[in-house]
């Protein structure tokens, strides 16, 4: 994993490939934060694809801290969804994280239930983290 990340040419798809000829990159790996060199391309993710593993616990929960001042929050998301009555078991195991710049519902950074039911149609959950009020 770390030669990928190392290789100046996968650095230059996510930041100039991606941002500067609006092409979409689709990156695949089991631990974001292996060395500092991969943080280019973290910090310059669209979409971040989160699944529901007890071995993942502190990932979350660093996730969850560059999303909220609650380390719990995404912990909180699976733990709501895990109660859906859905017939998409899958729905239950992941929850996507828009980073994009252009999000529509940026107060609503997290959604859950994003595959579509038997019927086709697609019901989103939105979770959006606490705000402290006083930090306003």
């Amino acid at each position: 994993m770390t030669e990928v990340f190392l290789n100046r040419d996968l650095e230059d798809l996510f930041t100039k490939s991606a941002h500067h000829y609006s092409n979409s990159v689709i990156f695949t790996a089991q631990n974001v934060f292996s060395s500092k060199r991969d943080l280019t391309i973290v910090r310059n993710l669209s979409y971040r694809i989160i699944f529901s593993r007890t071995a993942d616990l502190r990932y979350t929960r660093e996730i969850a801290s560059q999303i909220s001042t609650d380390t719990h929050f995404l912990n909180g998301c699976f733990a709501m969804l895990s109660q859906l009555d859905t017939p998409n078991e899958l729905s239950k195991k992941f929850i996507l994280h828009d980073l994009h710049n252009e999000n529509p519902l940026p107060e609503y950074p997290v959604r859950g239930n994003i595959l579509p039911g038997s019927n086709g149609e697609i019901i989103p959950l939105l979770f959006t983290p606490k705000i402290n009020i006083s930090q306003k």
